[in-house]
């Protein structure tokens, strides 16, 4: 599919007055399916286990003892869920807008109990506690989609990013997963300094963000870098509010975290081969950043508070 005809087409659903519900149904009939993919699902679960991976190297207390904010619920509340699964028992999970219903709900609890059934599950999440799937099939049952989330002692909240009604010192774990990069750039700022004031001494941060251009998953003809080729003006006429990429890059996010007084513990980059940009005409804005920046794909760090 041609990426200016997604993008268009984003465009004039963001227009309509139910764009939202519009969006998610086109996820459920078209993007993802009326059920879950396994390799869609491994991918997430896949997150949870490095974020589960981080708090045993970095936080003291068991992860059912603490705190956890999830940033982004999103469509599918998979990492939630899974984290009730590794012994989580509070769990808050935020979203500027409720995008999960009933329906999408059971899609995901569907898809866990399956990979549970098949003996697949304990090849991304080793240590997940079996004795918990009776609750998934419980909440299955559950007609109402609050009610489903609190069988699995997860809060699910929506709030304005950087003015989040969460009370001070309050969590212990906070973790996102690829949510960031559609934040703009003064949104951000305003996030770290809300993540600073809700986090408990010692709290831990684990993040990761994806910072290719999205349009490449559906359109091959153009790289995972494409929108550098695009001046801010020109990029937000191109995308739409439904979700507009911040362009964001490695650095960025750091300067973020150091000036909010956030201690990087530990990192990782995926690079894309410079050769990706060789025949790029890069957008004037993008000068300021080096080869190695502008040429990171994904990008996940481990911060603690500091200061």
């Amino acid at each position: 599919m041609n990426w200016i005809l997604k993008a268009a087409a984003q465009k004039v659903i963001s227009c309509l007055p139910a764009a939202h519900r519009i969006n998610l149904l086109l996820q459920r009939y078209i993007t993802v399916g009326k059920e879950l993919s396994d390799a869609f699902v491994m991918d997430r679960l896949m997150h949870v286990r490095k974020h589960v991976q981080a708090h045993e190297r970095f936080h003291p207390q068991p992860l059912g003892e603490i705190q956890i904010l999830e940033i982004g619920t999103g469509w599918y509340p998979i990492v939630p869920i899974a984290l009730f699964l590794m012994g989580a028992n509070a769990i808050e999970t935020t979203d500027i807008r409720q995008l999960y219903n009933r329906t999408s709900l059971d899609q995901t609890l569907r898809a866990l109990l399956r990979l549970h059934a098949q003996d697949r599950l304990r090849a991304v999440l080793p240590a997940y506690d079996a004795a918990r799937i009776p609750q998934l099939m419980q909440a299955l049952a559950n007609p109402h989609a609050s009610q489903k989330l609190a069988l699995l002692h997860i809060r699910s909240t929506t709030a304005r990013y950087a003015q989040m009604t969460i009370a001070d010192s309050s969590k212990d774990f906070i973790i996102s997963n690829n949510t960031l990069q559609y934040f703009a750039a003064d949104v951000l700022d305003g996030f770290f300094a809300e993540l600073k004031r809700i986090a408990k001494p010692g709290a831990i941060l684990s993040l990761s963000v994806d910072l290719t251009d999205e349009f490449a998953q559906f359109d091959a003809s153009i790289g995972p870098f494409n929108f550098y080729k695009y001046s801010e003006p020109k990029w937000r006429l191109l995308t739409s509010r439904l979700g507009r990429l911040n362009r964001l890059r490695c650095s960025d996010y750091e300067k973020g975290l150091a000036k909010h007084q956030f201690l990087i513990l530990e990192k990782a980059h995926v690079q894309e081969d410079a050769q990706t940009l060789q025949k790029m005409q890069l957008d004037p804005h993008f000068s300021r950043y080096s080869p190695q920046d502008l040429c990171t794909a994904h990008a996940r760090w481990v911060a603690a508070v500091g200061g």
